[in-house]
């Protein structure tokens, strides 16, 4: 039998076999979102504090209260995985638009408006616009901070003057944009 044949016998019997409820059960794409992902996220994070492996997450979040879902598996493994990986691995990987805010100390000069304090700034084009002669730390819509290497994909520039990266402007709302 030639290649093409068998692709279509093998594609027919995976479909004969594991029939069309397969899509179903898949995940929706914006699982993560879910309060369900979340909780399990959060959860497994905590069992953490107890057991480092993370082989004990289930029991610690769910135990023998109800068989967990799909979501909250991934959401325990999720929460394992990003503890194992640490910020440095999860910094290389590719960024996605994490931006929250970012926050200046502003010392009460007319430059920053006679404002004194921390100054809290929640759109990318106003961190850009301020950022030349003041520094600025950058949190994602957690308030985690984010990784310098992150924040130079989305900032380029030099002392005089900072604009928006194109990968910025590609992957950014355009409530993060501002």
């Amino acid at each position: 039998m030639n290649i093409a044949i068998r692709m279509v016998i093998t594609t027919l019997t995976a479909t004969t076999l594991l029939g069309p409820g397969l899509s179903a059960t898949a995940q929706p794409a914006n699982y993560k979102n879910s309060r369900e992902y979340k909780d399990a996220y959060k959860c497994g994070k905590e069992s953490l504090e107890s057991d480092p492996t993370g082989d004990s997450a289930v029991m610690f979040c769910v135990g023998n209260s109800h068989d967990p879902s799909k979501i909250e598996m991934q959401g325990f493994k999720d929460a394992v995985a990003d503890a194992r990986l640490g910020t440095r691995a999860r910094a290389a990987q590719p960024a996605g638009c994490t931006f929250g805010y970012g926050v200046y100390q502003a010392n009460g000069s007319h430059a920053d408006g006679f404002e004194e304090g921390p100054q809290k700034i929640t759109t990318m084009k106003m961190v850009a616009h301020l950022a030349p002669g003041r520094e600025f730390q950058i949190f994602d819509i957690h308030g985690q901070p984010i990784p310098i290497d992150i924040v130079q994909q989305w900032f380029t520039g030099n002392k005089n003057e900072i604009k928006l990266t194109p990968l910025a402007l590609t992957t950014c709302s355009k409530k993060q944009i501002g």
